[in-house]
């Protein structure tokens, strides 16, 4: 018998308040947005394209961006198990701002966990110089900023939560 009034009951159901969503994480991302980096981080590269659509997106009300594309940084010779921090693979003739942009550990990851990394590894480099050395292992200088951007990417979607009436 409980069975029975409990399958008659309605659970709530929730959408995302879009402009909660768009003035949150906005601030989010701003917040960790700097112009130096702390000792051992790195920048990472976010095709201009993407950034566009992401600053339409919580500027002026557009469209979600999708996951972060990269794609178009990376040498059309590329292949998804190549090491993408390798100079080599990154296209030549980029120009920051025009093709790219770079931006934290942090934001990268606040990004990356609200909109998906993409299918293309991040590109990091210790200088804004996207032909300049990388490091070994990209995972390793993601790791801290991973796991927090996680939490509040999570955080962020929550508060943003409205039952359906």
């Amino acid at each position: 018998m409980a069975m029975k009034r409990l399958s008659m009951l309605r659970l709530p159901t929730y959408s995302e308040d879009m402009e909660m969503r768009r003035f949150l994480e906005l601030k989010l991302v701003m917040s960790y947005d700097r112009k130096d980096l702390k000792y051992k981080e790195c920048w990472f590269a976010v095709h201009s394209e993407w950034m566009n659509r992401w600053v339409e997106f919580v500027g002026k009300g557009g469209p979600e961006p999708g996951p972060i594309t990269n794609h178009e940084l990376l040498d059309p010779g590329f292949a998804l198990g190549d090491d993408p921090n390798r100079i080599a693979f990154v296209r030549p003739g980029l120009e920051i701002t025009k093709d790219f942009r770079f931006v934290t550990p942090m934001v990268w990851s606040v990004l990356a966990a609200l909109h998906g990394p993409g299918d293309a590894p991040p590109i990091a480099r210790f200088i804004l110089d996207i032909y300049s050395e990388a490091p070994e292992d990209v995972s390793e200088v993601l790791h801290e900023a991973k796991v927090q951007a996680t939490g509040l990417a999570t955080s962020l979607r929550e508060k943003c939560q409205v039952e359906n009436k």
